[in-house]
């Protein structure tokens, strides 16, 4: 008997003032320059550790 072991991956907005997993702004503006809200965890560097937004 063959097992079926299914994945889902969802792309949503998710309207915070912080990114899910660390503390950098989530701003919908538009007219902002590419990469500029961005930090380590979220280019996931080495040694980046995520964390939850708890607020």
């Amino acid at each position: 008997m063959v097992k079926l072991k299914c994945g889902l991956e969802i792309h949503a907005y998710l309207v915070t003032k912080e990114k899910l997993f660390c503390k950098c702004k989530a701003s919908r503006e538009r007219g902002l320059a590419p990469n500029t809200l961005i930090c380590p965890t979220c280019t996931g560097m080495p040694g980046a550790k995520p964390m939850g937004c708890l607020g």
